[in-house]
């Protein structure tokens, strides 16, 4: 869905009258699963220089959840509101309904526009939600909603448009927190024995939650609040579970360490 829409709203600039006051570059990086391997490749070797890029607009998992709110994640990851006020005003104009999140949620934080946020990128996500094919051989083009796909197609072209045409450009805000929220980890899913999985973790933010409680790069998340998770997509799980456990209560990870065995406890804001 994210790959189809970038080439069209690409094909759109290609053939329409409009020309915005900077270049836009269309990227399709690769390795994302594996770590951010191609967009973390891209940002530390730029084929533009990187100060001169004022804005990244990912596009990840957009196809599905039609009666869901689309979420836009990263309104505020630039200074002031010109930023928020350009995407409000394409979404109301295409008539699509979204839920704005200041910042990066856990979601972004494991798509490729973090790796611009990390080099001083102001970077937003739109995001139409897990659903029960994610990363399953059932996941067909038959199953896209379409007409949900092309207002947020015609929602991005607006929003780029109107973001290269600012001057000054957009700059990043110095406030945006660059760990992810709230685990503030990044990973990939793993199988274990049985029906078991688990999440081996490749980077931990030390301000994020489960940097604070102890967790290590190349550290596996087995289970969280006592349930095992499953073999079938486990950072999705641990992601949902997350959200689930917001509060005060203390929520225990129970993470696998080489041989050893450890239990992390972490707390986040609701």
């Amino acid at each position: 869905s994210g790959t189809c829409t970038i080439l069209t709203i690409a094909r759109a600039f290609a053939k329409g009258r409009v020309r915005p006051k900077r270049s836009v570059i269309f990227a399709f990086w690769n390795a994302e699963e594996a770590g951010l391997k191609g967009s973390a490749w891209w940002a530390a070797h730029p084929t533009r220089p990187l100060e001169k890029v004022t804005y990244c607009l990912n596009l990840d998992m957009i196809g599905r959840n039609p009666d869901r709110p689309v979420d836009v994640e990263g309104v505020k990851n630039a200074e002031g509101d010109a930023l928020e006020r350009i995407i409000t005003a394409a979404c109301e104009t295409e008539k699509l309904k979204i839920t704005k999140y200041d910042h990066t949620n856990e979601a972004m934080f494991r798509s490729d526009g973090v790796s611009l946020l990390r080099q001083g990128v102001p970077a937003t996500m739109f995001f139409t939600y897990w659903h029960a094919d994610y990363h399953a051989v059932g996941d067909h083009a038959d199953k896209i909603a379409y007409p949900n796909l092309v207002k947020i197609a015609r929602a991005s072209y607006r929003i780029l448009r109107d973001a290269a045409d600012l001057e000054p450009g957009l700059k990043i805000n110095p406030d945006v927190p660059l760990g992810g929220k709230p685990l503030g980890i990044r990973g990939e899913d793993v199988k274990l024995e049985g029906d078991a999985g688990g999440v081996k973790v490749s980077y931990v933010a030390p301000e994020g939650a489960l940097g604070k409680a102890g967790l290590q790069p190349n550290d596996v998340i087995v289970s969280v609040r006592g349930k095992a998770l499953s073999a079938v997509r486990p950072m999705a799980e641990l992601w949902k579970r997350t959200q689930e456990s917001r509060g005060d209560a203390p929520v225990v990870f129970d993470v696998r360490r080489g041989s050893e065995r450890k239990e992390l406890s972490a707390t986040w804001p609701r």
